[in-house]
């Protein structure tokens, strides 16, 4: 099922991250090396799977069954901006490696952040009431 707040959430939070990447890109994550992309410093990779963990752990729901339909959908989101971002920077040669490395990527950084976010909403549901002292 098709969740589009959760693609567009997804969407916009892969562009703010290429954003923040492009911008600080030479202070924060590469130096003078390669072009800004995700995939061209570890650091840079790992803030865009943070910032789509935590996303998706945002959207996800009680259910772990709709958390994860959100979770992948976030992702799913990321990985179609991946892809338009990619093809205005200029793909390259090995541009279907990178696109199936990245879609794995950011699909599983929402994913999991999806299941971590049910999680932690399910366990705060789960808590029994506080009872005062007798």
């Amino acid at each position: 099922m098709t969740r589009w707040r959760s693609l567009m959430f997804g969407a916009a939070t892969f562009l703010v991250a290429h954003l923040i990447e492009r911008s600080t890109w030479s202070s924060l994550f590469a130096g003078s090396a390669a072009t800004p992309w995700f995939m061209n410093a570890f650091r840079a990779g790992a803030f865009t799977a943070l910032l789509l963990w935590l996303v998706a752990g945002l959207t996800a729901a009680r259910d772990v069954g709709d958390a994860l339909v959100r979770g992948l959908n976030v992702g799913l989101g990321a990985a179609a901006a991946m892809i338009v971002v990619l093809a205005v920077i200029g793909p390259g040669t090995l541009f279907p490696i990178v696109i199936a490395v990245g879609t794995a990527i950011v699909v599983t950084a929402s994913v999991s952040g999806a299941l971590a976010g049910a999680i932690v909403r399910g366990a705060r549901r789960a808590r029994p009431p506080h009872a005062p002292p007798s």
